[in-house]
């Protein structure tokens, strides 16, 4: 049978790896008894060389110094010009130099710098060894301050000694070091000069091909993360084949990811996806390689609109690193995530070193933001009737949907100071999203459709009327919220956040069971999610959950967990709610001082955010502090003053509360005709009608009406009213039953 002898074309298609596997080895098995075409073959994979490094360097501006490497030495030789001797001399004291200079760092690494003794051999490459393993994975501080104490040093430093490691080699990883953690920092730009200073340096000795690949990695990514993905790529490439060939892992490994995030800067995000992949599974990669690899797919998945699927693989990683206290590897995986996704989404630095995942800000959400900034601030100083106003202005703005959302976002952390106008300002935002899309309806898609406001907005109101105490009312508006994230498709987060209002209206209206479920369920949701902050608040109405029952130690402990969780200054609102809470509890169990320690640090902070009816409860905590204390006389003054601002907010119940503590003061005192004429002008008041159809009170009317009322049992009747307003399920006990100890 004749051979059939390929055509260029074929030959071509074999050179780069195009044809079927079958027809690659039938080809394969031509070419080894055909000399012509073994010939062609060759020449074919010489000329698609040259042509391809023709391409890499048209990929590159005239006079770009990446474009070529400087160096062509050996990989894992340190080059220069050591004798025998002095190299053999070195390397046996390298590993105790290693571990003297490694200590230095750890305790001041500027000092170590400084202190490096650059004329003794084993001590420079000592350095240049630590040099380089941080730079594979260790962008720490300490290392990037002890790389720039060296390439800081004067080059006339280093002359005299004989070039164990030539002093170009160690400038240039300095600059290197130093380079990537201003990268990883979110300083792209910045970390340009380092490089290009590194890749001069290389270019100065003949500079390892392994350092050029370090070089050129660092390199690659600096330009994916500003756009150029042509370049990185190349680069990428580059450095991937160096490592292949001398089968350096770590090397092969950094490579694939850095060819990774070029392929996702040009777009390309299912290849990238797959490249972050293979990273993760690579049997050979460290810990750090596959959280790279994670957070790599993670920002992927964002840039491709599945944000919370994003977010779910990165917090996985994020929680493991936290729990390993991987400082290092933490920073590198902030500063990588908060690069790579850039304007696309919000990154919140926490105490504990780790971002925080938030809802992306793509599509011109950050004009929508400044836009929700300014209505919620006009609701807040001027007035619904003006902020409805510019609802309406923004109608036609292509940005509106995420200015909805974020009018909802921004407005919830307001619903305590004013609940009444937040209920109606949610209702005012339902109004304003007639003009949007559905979901359903027909025409381009919109980056946000009407169901996902209508849920938001309905969290807002949940949030508000509990706050104004209609739990029954927020709890159906939490409901309502599911609903509409159900039909914009809505994710399990959105779920988790309905879980959560809903759970919280239920523990107010004394469905402890009910409400038990829905926060246990939602905070699970928010840790599979890393919402440090959303778990912190669910941790808190387990707390009001567990006190509104009677378990008030236990809802100490709970408290204090949600305190530990929650930021300070970012989580400020539910953070210093929940120290009212905790401040009540202490009450409770009759733990004063740390009682009254827990209401000063809340009172700033609620005075600060303008917290209207938080620092009402405050206040009401501190005059029953001074009550159980016996400071009758103070308890009394306050008292009044409490009432006359609840009367002022019109927030009834505290104002009854308020005057039943005031008339207790004055029975505690002897003072019995004023507490009698107090409690009869009580009674006659409009803000007790509440009171007056309740059939487990009818003996506090008769008694008032008989003028038998002391002050154990205006006591009895104001911790039985302030409990059903908190939502503490507790059957009114007749008075005569509980003082005769029945």
């Amino acid at each position: 049978m004749k051979a059939i002898h390929p055509d260029e074309a074929t030959l071509l298609r074999s050179v780069i790896g195009e044809l079927p596997e079958r027809r690659q080895a039938e080809l394969g098995r031509h070419v080894s008894r055909c000399r012509p075409c073994g010939t062609n073959r060759a020449a074919t994979r010489r000329l698609h060389e040259r042509l391809s490094a023709a391409g890499d360097l048209l990929a590159f501006a005239a006079g770009d110094v990446f474009a070529a490497r400087p160096g062509s030495g050996s990989a894992g030789q340190p080059g220069g010009r050591a004798s025998a001797q002095s190299l053999k001399t070195a390397l046996e004291r390298l590993v105790g130099e290693k571990e003297r200079l490694l200590a230095a760092i750890e305790s001041d690494a500027s000092k170590a710098a400084r202190g490096l003794d650059l004329d003794d051999g084993a001590c420079r490459l000592a350095a240049a060894h630590v040099l380089e393993e941080a730079l594979m994975g260790d962008p720490s501080k300490r290392f990037a301050e002890f790389a720039a104490g060296v390439a800081g040093r004067k080059t006339t430093d280093m002359e005299e000694a004989e070039a164990v490691v030539p002093r170009e080699q160690l400038r240039a990883l300095s600059h290197l070091v130093r380079g990537n953690s201003t990268l990883f920092a979110g300083r792209p730009r910045d970390a340009a000069t380092d490089f290009r200073t590194a890749w001069s340096e290389f270019g100065a000795f003949d500079a390892p091909e392994h350092l050029c690949a370090w070089a050129e990695i660092a390199e690659s990514l600096r330009r994916s993360y500003e756009g150029r993905a042509v370049e990185g790529r190349v680069l990428a490439e580059r450095a991937l084949e160096t490592f292949e060939r001398y089968g350096l892992d770590r090397g092969i490994v950094r490579a694939r990811h850095a060819l990774a995030v070029a392929q996702y800067t040009a777009g390309e995000f299912r290849e990238a996806h797959r490249g972050f992949r293979a990273v993760i599974v690579l049997k050979d990669a460290t810990g750090l390689d596959r959280a790279r690899g994670v957070s790599g797919a993670a920002f992927c998945l964002a840039a491709r609109g599945r944000f919370h699927d994003a977010a779910k693989e990165y917090s996985r990683v994020r929680r493991k690193l936290r729990g390993e206290g991987a400082q290092a590897e933490q920073s590198l995986l902030q500063g990588e995530m908060k690069i790579a996704l850039g304007t696309a989404g919000r990154w919140h630095p926490r105490a504990d070193g780790l971002a925080a995942f938030a809802l992306p800000e793509a599509a011109g959400a950050f004009h929508a933001r400044r836009l929700a900034t300014e209505i919620v601030k006009t609701a807040v100083e001027e007035g619904l009737e003006k902020a409805k106003e510019l609802l309406g202005e923004i109608e036609a703005d292509p940005s509106r949907g995420y200015a909805y959302l974020y009018v909802c976002q921004l407005a919830m952390i307001k619903a305590s100071n004013d609940p009444a106008r937040y209920v109606k300002f949610a209702k005012a935002i339902s109004e304003a999203t007639r003009s949007m899309p559905y979901l359903k309806d027909e025409g381009p898609t919109q980056p946000v459709c009407r169901e996902q406001v209508l849920g938001e907005e309905a969290l807002l109101e949940s949030n508000a009327l509990n706050f104004l105490g209609s739990p029954l009312e927020a709890r159906e508006a939490a409901r309502r919220a599911r609903l509409h994230f159900v039909s914009a498709e809505g994710n399990a987060f959105a779920m988790a956040l309905a879980d959560y209002f809903e759970g919280s209206a239920a523990s107010v209206s004394c469905d402890y069971a009910g409400a038990w479920k829905l926060l246990r369920a939602a905070q699970d949701e928010f840790l599979n999610y890393g919402q440090e902050n959303w778990q912190g608040r669910a941790e808190a109405a387990i707390g009001t959950n567990l006190m509104n029952r009677g378990s008030t130690q236990s809802a100490v402990v709970s408290f204090d967990s949600a305190l530990r969780i929650l930021h300070p200054e970012r989580d400020e609102v539910a953070y210093a709610s929940t120290l009212v809470n905790r401040g009540y509890s202490l009450v409770q169990l009759s733990r004063l001082d740390a009682a009254r320690a827990t209401y000063a640090k809340a009172l700033s902070m609620t005075r600060r955010l303008g917290m209207t009816v938080n620092v009402l409860m405050i206040r009401t905590g501190l005059a029953m502090i001074d009550l159980k204390s016996g400071k009758l006389s103070r308890a009394f003054m306050l008292f009044e003053k409490l009432a006359d601002e609840a009367q002022s907010l019109d927030l009834a119940v505290d104002i009854v509360c308020a005057r039943l503590r005031a008339a207790e003061c004055l029975g505690r005192m002897g003072r019995n005709q004023e507490m009698l004429d107090r409690v009869a002008h009580l009674i006659t008041a409009p803000e007790v009608e509440f009171l007056r159809h309740d059939q487990a009170l009818r003996e506090f009317f008769k008694s008032v009406e008989n003028r038998t009322v002391n002050h154990e049992f205006l006591a009895h009747i104001a911790r039985f009213v302030e409990a059903r307003d908190r939502g503490a399920r507790a059957a009114y006990r007749p008075f005569k039953l509980v003082a005769n100890g029945n």
